[in-house]
């Protein structure tokens, strides 16, 4: 951390393929050990491929969101998608510790609804 500041890389899904690919993730953040893992969970294409991308590095920071898996790129409230929060932080990401940015794109009933 240089200057107090701390790099972020966030995982991309499959429409933006920068960041997307776990060996291309594998690469960075063996090249670059400071720099911490922002993972999107909207950004996976299923479970397996959250594992693997923790499995290079755990993530300080998740945004989250929830999707559709048929579906490459979605922001849904949280219970409207077909992502498994439960079974992500109970057998996946067990004991993670760092922060929760919660992405809402909508209208403020929406977003206390998703808060909730």
């Amino acid at each position: 951390m240089e200057n107090g500041i701390k790099l972020f890389l966030e995982n991309n899904s499959k429409i933006d393929p920068i960041n997307y690919n776990v060996k291309d993730l594998e690469i960075i953040f063996t090249q670059n050990p400071d720099i911490e893992l922002l993972l999107d969970i909207a950004h996976i294409d299923d479970y397996e491929h959250l594992e693997n991308i923790i499995k290079i590095k755990k993530p300080k920071m998740l945004h989250i969101v929830d999707k559709n898996f048929d579906i490459d790129h979605e922001y849904l409230a949280v219970g409207e998608g077909k992502i498994d929060f439960e079974y992500i932080f109970n057998e996946i990401l067990i004991d993670f510790k760092g922060k929760i940015i919660f992405e809402v794109l909508d209208e403020n009933e929406k977003i206390v609804k998703f808060k909730k």
